[in-house]
């Protein structure tokens, strides 16, 4: 009779046991795959990307994708070594970009910003008026061109720093054929 008993317990200790390392490994990997699938909340932390984003506004981000996927007008998460920071993709890796009269060049061609609202301007920074971006580099700026701090700031950024995307689904933003919109 012990040794039924010792056997019964001995399979619901093993079963308490499987039940604890499928949850203790189960949650983290199901968290994983949740956020891998479905993206990760942000809050927008500033009035860099107003109107588009207010302060506080919440964004659910995809995971990073591959870096051919990326276009312009799209919405990334980076990590400038300061924590998280919402921008605009402007510009991608080998594209050159021109700051002037008030305005973004890529590559010759104005830049067709219709998210900006009307009478918008953009002024270069002190990483310079132009930029010849590598073959993972981006120029990313913000909505709100007068208070935002972005790569006219800091230059270009590297895929490796993004953490978060949300794809652009307006206009074409450039007249040419691999825009990527």
């Amino acid at each position: 009779m012990r040794t039924i008993l010792a056997k019964k317990r001995s399979k619901l200790l093993l079963f308490a046991l499987f039940k604890l390392v499928l949850v203790v490994v189960g949650l983290p990997v199901s968290f994983l795959a949740a956020r891998k699938l479905l993206g990760a909340v942000v809050i927008v932390g500033g009035s860099s990307m107003d109107p588009t984003f207010p302060t506080d506004a919440k964004l659910l981000v995809k995971s990073v994708p591959p870096l051919i996927a990326i276009g312009r007008g799209d919405i990334v998460v980076f990590n400038d070594g300061q924590g998280g920071v919402i921008k605009r993709v402007a510009a991608l890796p080998g594209d050159r970009v021109d700051f002037k009269k008030s305005q973004v060049f890529v590559n010759g061609h104005l830049l067709n910003e219709s998210y900006l609202p009307p009478h918008s301007f953009t002024v270069s920074g002190d990483a310079g008026s132009h930029f010849l971006l590598s073959d993972d580099e981006f120029v990313v700026l913000g909505d709100n061109r007068q208070v935002s701090i972005d790569s006219r700031t800091y230059g270009p950024i590297s895929y490796h720093q993004l953490r978060g995307w949300l794809p652009y689904n307006g206009p074409s933003l450039l007249p040419l054929p691999n825009n990527r919109n």
